[in-house]
């Protein structure tokens, strides 16, 4: 969090920052603090019915990927859950109502153990997503890794 925090201060001091290197320093901060196999970060079109990866951090590789699309058409229970209670806690993946449209995906990128979810907003709307994903270990979010989570996101928000 020292990171991100100390990056967040010098974007203050600047008007000419990069988005790339705030998001992938979240990432980091997220992967690190949460113990986490992938970080992703997407965004809402406008009429949110679909969201473009920004950032997908792939922590045993430490690479960074982007360009999926999620569309609202292939996973309405996601992007209802998401946007009516601004973060998800899914302990079991696969067995959490707002993941239940990914469970026959036939590819391996929605293949996690755990998830934990949060809403980025700006200026009073839903803007993007934060994902936090085990695929290894199943993984009982606490109080505290949830907190984490809302705190770095909702600093990160701010500067998008």
């Amino acid at each position: 969090m020292e990171k991100l925090l100390n990056l967040l201060d010098q974007i203050r001091e600047e008007d000419d920052f990069s988005v790339d290197e705030l998001l992938e320093t979240l990432c980091h901060t997220l992967a690190n603090k949460l113990e986490a196999d992938q970080i992703s970060i997407w965004f809402f079109n406008k009429a949110k019915d679909e969201m473009h990866a920004r950032k997908i951090f792939v922590v045993a590789d430490n690479l960074f990927k982007d360009g999926s699309i999620l569309l609202k058409e292939d996973c309405p229970s996601y992007f209802r859950e998401v946007i009516e209670n601004v973060f998800i806690v899914a302990p079991d993946f696969f067995n959490h109502h707002a993941f239940i449209d990914f469970k026959d995906r036939p590819d391996d990128r929605f293949k996690f153990k755990s998830m934990l979810d949060f809403i980025l907003y700006k200026n009073n709307q839903a803007v993007g997503v934060v994902c936090v994903g085990t695929k290894k270990d199943y993984k009982n979010w606490s109080d505290e890794d949830i907190s984490f989570l809302r705190n770095a996101a909702t600093l990160t928000a701010r500067y998008l």
